[in-house]
């Protein structure tokens, strides 16, 4: 309704101021195009590639190398290069096409292009653009439900929840008694105990912030921040793994493929009793992989007996994997039992998942406020976990103790997900809809402006034929080249994005970069078939016989 009222309003101001005389003026006008080099075609392609590189790695290079964090809007400008090669690659399509032989056959086609050539390729980019954007609003829905499908059914386990231990949460005689309530069998259940402890590292220390942007310069602590370490026993008993690790040694735990180093730096190399001060040297080791323990950290079993010593039920935690006979048909348990835990837990751990409980100690301890507490949160423009948003997508993806149940993470998903899939498909359909609107607009405006060429082309004694092939070029040109280059450089540019989130592509990646390609292919298809009603269009309005 507001785009609607805008458009009519907007088009009545505009009406309103415009001069007459200029409209009936406007068909008189031409915007020729200056001389176009043929290197134009390969030179628009090199500033596509850098710019679309540039504009993705710089932020990293900013942050990472010259510790800065730049104002906002800078990391746009190195999209530019990219912006000004798809006008040149439309500018040499439209002036040279790409073909060497037949240089003359469509010179009436090419020479009528040229003379409305300017605002054409205008409205040929501001085409590519809406492609680009139509094409990226249209992979999130397929990437998010193929990706999440993925990791759902590749969990080893069908349910999994952890508690802090200061916690009144359901332990087993508890989840055994609603289970059998939902005539659902608990076919195994492994428990093991786990402990937050602190790490060293090092932290950032901004030095200075205002119109320039942010700098900062790192320095070691012996705590920097906390995770969550088990000993090589219980991850062994969760894990179905046979790990030894020799004494003096951590290892971290990435996914199942190995990859995700980012989330979890595996350079610990002091650990830390938050209680006691107690702390032990370690030696990183080789990583692990459990994607659901993700970000964890394993010991020795006699080195996490000595770090855990003394730790009350504040820093330690209890974790549970189980399985169920029927995992399909335990949703209304899965339910239940999510909404028991939601209901047991104090506000102390209603944070979202950001949340360091050996941080916050930290920042408490210096008299500071931590950002990421529950009390603060919303002034950082964060989602503050309520219970009674428990159905809402910051909660089910933001919460730090979400469990983890394959049946209601399937059966939720698409409601939990609901705002951000409506909202893409939204601006894909939009987007698609202004593509086809300027394109076909733009087609009838350059048939009806060149209507008098094409009768005198017909009283010069040109068969229909030719006159057909010469609407076909100008049509395929208009509609056709900025489709091609707009789905071109977006799925060049989604497959740079999923290759370097993790330098690699994962199998979820894989399938969801396959369904990405199965919706190209269907929507080149419709829009192909928009391009041939429209050249049908064309074709009526000036008299020309032709498919």
């Amino acid at each position: 309704a507001y785009v609607v009222g805008m458009l009519f309003f907007l088009g009545g101001r505009s009406i309103r101021r415009t001069n007459i005389i200029d409209i009936v003026q406007e068909s008189h006008k031409s915007e020729p195009i200056r001389e176009v080099k043929r290197w134009y075609g390969s030179v628009g392609i090199v500033l596509v590639v850098i710019g679309a590189l540039a504009g993705f790695l710089m932020p990293s290079f900013f942050i990472t190398v010259l510790h800065w964090y730049s104002p906002s809007g800078v990391d746009a400008v190195f999209y530019l290069p990219a912006l000004v090669g798809m006008y040149m690659i439309l500018l040499h399509t439209v002036v040279n096409g790409w073909r060497k032989r037949h240089k003359y056959r469509d010179i009436i086609a090419t020479s009528m292009m040229k003379f409305q050539g300017r605002q054409t390729v205008r409205n040929m980019l501001v085409m590519t653009l809406l492609i680009v954007g139509a094409y990226f609003a249209s992979f999130y829905a397929p990437m998010l439900n193929t990706s999440s499908t993925y990791s759902f059914s590749t969990r080893p386990v069908d349910f999994e929840y952890h508690w802090r231990n200061d916690q009144n949460w359901p332990e087993r005689g508890e989840v055994e008694s609603l289970a059998s309530k939902h005539g659902v069998d608990i076919t195994s259940w492994t428990q093991a105990d786990a402990a937050t402890l602190g790490c060293d590292g090092t932290v950032s220390i901004e030095q200075s912030s205002g119109a320039l942007g942010t700098t900062y310069t790192q320095e070691y602590r012996e705590v920097q921040g906390g995770a969550t370490y088990f000993s090589e026993s219980a991850w062994n008993a969760l894990t179905g793994q046979a790990v030894d690790l020799a004494p003096g040694t951590c290892a971290n735990v990435l996914d199942d493929e190995g990859g995700a180093s980012y989330l979890s730096g595996g350079d610990v190399t002091l650990v830390t009793n938050m209680v006691t001060g107690a702390s032990l040297s370690v030696t990183p080791a080789e990583p692990l992989c459990f994607t659901m323990l993700l970000g964890c950290y394993v010991l020795d079993d006699a080195d996490y007996e000595i770090l855990t010593a003394g730790l009350t039920d504040l820093w330690r935690e209890t974790w549970v994997f189980f399985n169920v006979a029927d995992a399909e048909a335990s949703y209304p348990f899965a339910d239940a039992l999510f909404n028991e835990i939601v209901d047991r837990s104090g506000d102390d751990v209603l944070q979202m998942d950001a949340y360091d409980l050996v941080s916050a100690a930290l920042a408490e301890e210096a008299g500071e406020v931590y950002d990421y507490d529950r009390a603060h949160i919303a002034a950082h423009g964060f989602p503050v976990i309520e219970r009674e948003d428990r159905d809402t997508s910051e909660f089910r993806n933001y919460w730090l103790y979400m469990p983890q149940f394959r049946v209601l993470d399937q059966n939720d998903f698409v409601t939990t997900m609901a705002v951000f899939l409506v909202l893409f498909i939204f601006i894909a359909l939009i987007c698609f809809a202004a593509f086809i609107v300027i394109a076909f607009t733009r087609c009838m405006t350059i048939a009806l402006t060149n209507a008098r060429v094409y009768d005198d082309l017909r009283h010069l004694g040109a068969p229909n034929r030719y006159l057909f092939r010469s609407v076909k070029g100008q049509v395929s040109k208009v509609f056709l080249v900025p489709a091609i280059v707009g789905t071109a450089v977006i799925s060049a540019f989604y497959l740079m994005i999923m290759y370097f989130n993790d330098n690699r592509f994962t199998p979820g990646e894989m399938a969801g970069m396959a369904v990405c390609a199965a919706v190209i292919a269907v929507l080149s298809a419709v829009l192909y078939g928009v391009y041939r009603i429209t050249r049908r269009s064309v074709c009526r309005a000036l008299g020309i016989q032709g498919k």
